[in-house]
């Protein structure tokens, strides 16, 4: 299946289809699996769907072999002929494995600086993963990832992320302090942890302090 074509993933309990073309048909395979397994495909359509049925009611099928510069053309055809219900798009369009240029990502990453989530959305992302599992086997290689043991973040970007941060004002609202309290309630320094914050302290000067009120004052009289 080294070849580029057309090709589609048919839900085999309601027939819905979704079509797409590759520059390398078994590469595309492997990524929709992979994508869906870990529940991060980017249609949410065809994501809903197969969590809900499971993956053993997908197929992943050949439609057309084709040269790379027809397959644009081969897809619109499928897509109008077949009309697949997981697709967003109507229109065939594909990158065919090109990258952006240095330019287009930096006007890429301007338009999306400083964009907020609006409140509905937040909500729309936060119900989508509410209770959401990830696989066990995607968990277990999460586990036993060397790459992320020990690992310690280099001091530019403990400096860019302080940049970052300086001046934010954290909410000290009832409620705010109320989720901070039951985070910390019944939780133990370890010894070495006790240690370090000790020595950190070593030396250090307290104060100076505030004049009390005179009411205090008067009630510790």
């Amino acid at each position: 299946m080294d070849f580029s074509g057309i090709y589609q993933i048919r839900n085999t309990v309601n027939g819905k289809l979704y079509v797409g073309c590759a520059v390398n048909i078994r590469q595309r395979r492997n990524e929709h699996t992979s994508k869906l397994a870990r529940g991060v495909h980017h249609c949410r359509h065809l994501q809903g769907s197969w969590n809900k049925h499971g993956p053993a009611a997908f197929v992943f099928e050949v439609i057309e072999q084709c040269e790379k510069s027809e397959l644009l053309l081969c897809e619109q055809e499928a897509i109008d002929l077949r009309r697949p219900e997981y697709n967003t798009e109507r229109v065939a369009g594909s990158s065919l494995g090109r990258m952006h240029s240095a330019e287009t990502r930096a006007k890429i990453a301007a338009k999306a600086l400083g964009r907020k989530w609006t409140d509905a959305s937040k909500a729309k992302v936060s119900a989508t993963l509410t209770g959401r599992k990830m696989p066990e086997e995607f968990c277990a290689k999460l586990r036993g990832n060397r790459h992320a043991v020990g690992l310690k973040h280099t001091e530019e970007w403990k400096a860019a992320n302080s940049l970052r941060n300086m001046g934010k004002k954290r909410p000290k609202d009832a409620e705010y302090r109320a989720k901070i309290a039951a985070t910390l309630r019944g939780r133990k320094a370890s010894l070495e942890s006790r240690a370090n914050q000790s020595a950190a302290q070593l030396g250090k000067k307290r104060g100076p302090y505030r004049k009390r009120p005179k009411e205090y004052a008067d009630l510790s009289a």
